[in-house]
């Protein structure tokens, strides 16, 4: 007799038309996965077998993850709180364990809905057998792109950026500038060469300089973060 289950997850999102997915063959523990797209949340459901509820680590928390950040990156979307929501899962003593969670956000902004379209089972497989390093890049762009404040969001695909291009901001620049030859540059307070925009107000927020503010820095941070998000995002495709 195989021990069946169900284990539900579930990320904060206003951003996606709702939709409803069945999918099958995306793992062998996963039976079939429910993808579920409302007005503020997208849910992966999966109906699993040999799942329980009492082993140390449940792989399906790392399955689920590798999923909800590989379509966030494939269809564009932020998220945010990913968890997980519920479960119905066998213990290895025969008993069942239910587990209920469903603690959300609420949103107060509206934005422009985007659709789920395409060979949604196919991306699910290979998110699930990206390698960890990978699907971390990923991740950490999502996560970047949903930050709310300018600043956070800026700096964190300043670090993205980095650790894309060796640790090096002279690597990261020349990067920027492979992507966009017309990016300003100025001459470096520092070292003896030129820096983009982005490596300067990279560096006005995280050292003190001479002649600097931080509400003037942060004003050219909005004007320029989205443009360097989608910088990240191409380097992001030539290392993906």
């Amino acid at each position: 007799m195989q021990n069946t289950g169900t284990i539900e997850y579930v990320a904060d999102t206003n951003e996606l038309e709702p939709k409803q997915l069945v999918l099958e063959n995306i793992h062998d523990q996963i039976i079939s996965a429910a993808v579920t797209a409302s007005e503020t949340q997208l849910t992966i459901k999966f109906h699993t077998v040999d799942v329980f509820d009492d082993d140390e680590e449940n792989a399906m928390n790392n399955i689920a993850f590798c999923c909800f950040t590989s379509m966030a990156y494939k269809y564009d979307f932020c998220l945010r709180n990913m968890r997980r929501s519920g479960s119905t899962l066998p213990k290895r003593d025969e008993t069942l364990s239910t587990v209920v969670n469903t603690v959300g956000i609420r949103w107060n902004i509206e934005t422009p809905k985007k659709s789920i379209e395409g060979d949604v089972s196919s991306l699910l497989v290979q998110a699930i057998s990206t390698n960890e390093h990978d699907i971390q890049m990923l991740h950490q762009f999502i996560a970047a792109k949903s930050e709310v404040d300018t600043v956070s969001r800026f700096m964190l695909l300043y670090n993205l950026a980095l650790q894309l291009n060796s640790d090096s901001q002279r690597i990261l620049d020349q990067s920027i500038l492979g992507i966009d030859p017309r990016c300003i540059v100025s001459p470096s307070p520092q070292f003896n060469r030129k820096e983009t925009i982005y490596t300067r107000l990279r560096n006005q927020v995280a050292h003190y300089r001479d002649n600097t503010n931080f509400q003037a820095t942060r004003n050219e941070i909005d004007g320029v973060v989205n443009k360097f998000q989608d910088a990240v995002y191409e380097m992001l495709q030539l290392h993906h």
